[in-house]
């Protein structure tokens, strides 16, 4: 089944018809027990930060095209606007955390000060491994949430909620940075430089599906394009252009599996001239054509 525009999975559409044993605050923080999640048998957008700490069991999927396999004691993070894939799930117990982009943002977190780099790292790899001593303190973090969450005097105290929802995320967050160590703190330089690489992660996030050229970025931001590259690969140790191909890339990657349209429609849709470029820009990022492509993921 093709990816469409239609097939987006809200936090009331999980509630309504694929939550079993679930807390609710207001449709904007979940927590829920989860064994089933046939809901996900075909690629679609949750429209919610998803955190799943599994407790139990193997889960298979993939997230824009990326697999995962995971297993006890394992967390995986997936971020609203990806595409994600329930593959195969066996003997699955594990708990999963959902918070809605209005209520995440309204947590405010210090960790997220670098949002759209974070963004693209967890997009990278949003799973790991933890001590069972890690995940018995997160199960105590959403022991404590859900006990607020039902309490009839604390369930009324917004603020309260939003300090206990963001001591989880933080904690998830902190150890996925622990566990992944070319985060945040990685970012080389000084704070202007982190400043104007978090803001051409922000533009390329927006435009990279119309815009491949550096100095269209660079002059959104004022900056000439040759000193927009120097800062960013000090910043990130990776070439600006190197970050737009991957961008553009990973777009097409999932165009052309899940949009149901043809390899000509997706090249108008990335704002390619021709078919023909877009095909040749394609096989020199993936080395294969766009055709070929396709067909090495016809399972999806």
């Amino acid at each position: 089944m093709f990816m469409d525009t239609n097939n987006i999975i809200t936090i009331r559409n999980l509630i309504d018809y694929g939550l079993n044993e679930y807390i609710n605050y207001n449709d904007q923080f979940v927590i829920s027990h989860v064994k089933d999640l046939s809901l996900f048998k075909y690629p679609c957008h949750l429209k919610a930060t998803t955190i799943l700490v599994c407790l139990n069991g193997e889960l298979d999927c993939s997230i824009n095209l990326r697999n995962y396999q995971i297993g006890r004691y394992s967390v995986l993070i997936n971020l609203p606007e990806n595409i994600i894939h329930i593959n195969s799930v066996r003997d699955l117990k594990a708990i999963a955390v959902l918070v809605s982009s209005e209520f995440m943002h309204s947590l405010s977190l210090e960790i997220l000060s670098h949002t759209h780099y974070y963004t693209y790292e967890i997009n990278k790899n949003g799973s790991f491994a933890l001590p069972r001593d890690e995940i018995k303190i997160l199960s105590h973090y959403l022991s404590i949430a859900r006990n607020a969450i039902t309490s009839p005097i604390i369930s009324s105290n917004e603020e309260m909620i939003r300090h206990l929802a963001a001591a989880f995320v933080t904690n998830v967050l902190m150890l996925h940075h622990h566990y992944h160590n070319d985060l945040i703190d990685d970012i080389q330089g000084s704070k202007g430089n982190r400043m104007i690489l978090d803001r051409f992660m922000e533009l390329l996030s927006m435009y990279h599906s119309k815009e491949r050229e550096l100095r269209f970025y660079a002059d959104k931001m004022c900056i000439t394009p040759k000193y927009l590259s120097n800062v960013v690969r000090r910043a990130s140790g990776k070439k600006a252009t190197d970050w737009i191909s991957e961008f553009v890339i990973l777009e097409a990657k999932s165009l052309l599996i899940y949009s149901g349209q043809n390899v000509q429609e997706v090249s108008r849709r990335l704002n390619f001239p021709t078919q023909s470029a877009f095909g040749k820009y394609f096989k020199c990022q993936v080395g294969m054509s766009p055709s070929e492509f396709i067909e090495s993921n016809q399972t999806f």
